[in-house]
């Protein structure tokens, strides 16, 4: 590997990290909505609608991470 290609393998380690951290944060904020003492009548759908956004971006990075280490291992 040259030195091109170990850093872009660093910076797919980062994007995977990242979507690892924004999907924890979609599930955090999911539970936080199911439980039963959180009062949240009226901001639910806005509540699931961000959580719906965080875990298509998760989703993105994730697989745009996938497609580059595999451009770069062949």
């Amino acid at each position: 590997m040259d030195k091109q290609e170990v850093k872009l393998m660093n910076k797919v380690k980062d994007f995977i990290m990242f979507s690892r951290v924004i999907f924890s944060l979609a599930t955090f904020l999911f539970l936080g909505l199911i439980l039963p003492e959180s009062n949240l009548e009226g901001h639910l759908e806005e509540g699931i609608l961000l959580i719906s956004i965080l875990l298509i971006i998760s989703i993105s990075f994730h697989s745009y991470a996938m497609k580059v280490k595999q451009s770069i291992t062949t």
